[in-house]
């Protein structure tokens, strides 16, 4: 087997620092989304303020959902946000880090009735606005029917 040497002044080496200059550079690429160059962190509080049982989720864009699960009545269900200073939006990063999952609502109803029971939590007046707490009530009606969510709490911090 015969050795290749490589001589000072070989291409090969020459081209090394130009190489790894472009392999950081699609490294850099390939970095996830800053999750908090425009954005700030928001506090958001859900209470089941009726006498059943509810079930909520988390509902983003493109349908993907997250399930916040059972809320007794009087139960609360906390979460964090991000709220985008530019529109408004409010999001939270996918698993990875590498992408924001836009907010699209809260959906919440009382099992087996999910579809005649669904009411949702109205998140656009709170969009116009910087926010650091949201909070949202909803209940099922004693007569039965959709669930209703009172308008969305907004506080901004003091």
């Amino acid at each position: 087997m015969r050795q290749i040497r490589l001589h000072r002044h070989s291409g090969v080496r020459q081209a090394i620092p130009a190489l790894l200059a472009f392999a950081l550079a699609l490294a850099g690429c390939a970095g996830g989304e800053d999750a908090g160059a425009d954005a700030h962190d928001v506090v958001f509080n859900l209470q089941n303020t009726g006498r059943q049982p509810i079930s909520c989720r988390l509902i983003y864009g493109h349908w993907v959902e997250r399930d916040y699960g059972d809320l007794a009545p009087g139960a609360f269900h906390a979460d964090r946000f991000r709220q985008q200073a530019s529109d408004g939006a409010f999001f939270t990063m996918r698993p990875d880090g590498r992408k924001r999952m836009m907010i699209e609502t809260v959906q919440c109803a009382s099992y087996p009735n999910w579809k005649e029971t669904v009411g949702q939590v109205d998140f656009a007046p709170a969009r116009g606005q910087k926010v650091d707490i949201l909070e949202a009530r909803c209940a099922l009606p004693e007569g039965g029917g959709r669930i209703v969510c009172e308008p969305l709490k907004a506080k901004a911090a003091d």
